[in-house]
């Protein structure tokens, strides 16, 4: 499964890439791969995924296509997802 990371920009998402990588290194998994993280660096990127999996760092919130990034999650999704919808409120 992939991660979709929506971070302010590229570098915070690699940043926050590496750490999650480090944590579970040390928690013993054995396959890891930057394959499995993915940058949103538009909504386009989440086009035909079926109930994206994803977290939000850094700066996100001051994208400037964030309503179209996360309107996009809520349509991907086939099930409600209450923290987008709070996401969603706040913005």
């Amino acid at each position: 499964m992939k991660t979709f990371v929506i971070a302010g920009n590229h570098v915070q998402a690699e940043v926050w890439i590496k750490k999650d990588l480090e944590k579970r290194m040390r928690r013993g998994e054995t396959t890891l791969s930057l394959s499995e993280y993915v940058y949103v660096d538009d909504a386009v990127r989440l086009k035909g995924i079926s109930n994206p999996h994803g977290i939000f760092v850094g700066t996100w919130k001051e994208r400037w296509d964030i309503k179209d990034v996360v309107e996009t999650l809520m349509i991907q999704s086939t099930h409600p997802n209450t923290a987008l919808a709070k996401v969603w409120k706040e913005l």
